[in-house]
């Protein structure tokens, strides 16, 4: 994972106030951290939840979902987000 930030990308940020940077991950980083979201996110709104209560799963099927904090639910993105 790229953590040192050039002065031009420092200037980029404070100009646009967003930054892109290219190849952040490594191809083995970037598996790692799907793999964990995936879990994460069948965990939290997998289709269990929305049977108990009482939803119907083609309605949200067509809406999307937002997950946030999963670091909180999910030991292996806690991991991720957690890494120094």
């Amino acid at each position: 994972m790229k953590t040192e930030l050039s002065e031009k990308q420092l200037q980029s940020y404070d100009t646009n106030g967003f930054l892109v940077i290219e190849d952040f991950l490594e191809s083995a980083e970037l598996l790692q951290w799907r793999a964990a979201l995936e879990q994460a996110v069948n965990e939290r709104v997998g289709g269990e939840m929305w049977k108990s209560a009482g939803i119907d799963d083609d309605y949200y099927k067509s809406v999307f979902v937002q997950c946030v904090n999963l670091w909180k639910t999910n030991d292996a993105m806690r991991s991720l987000v957690h890494d120094p």
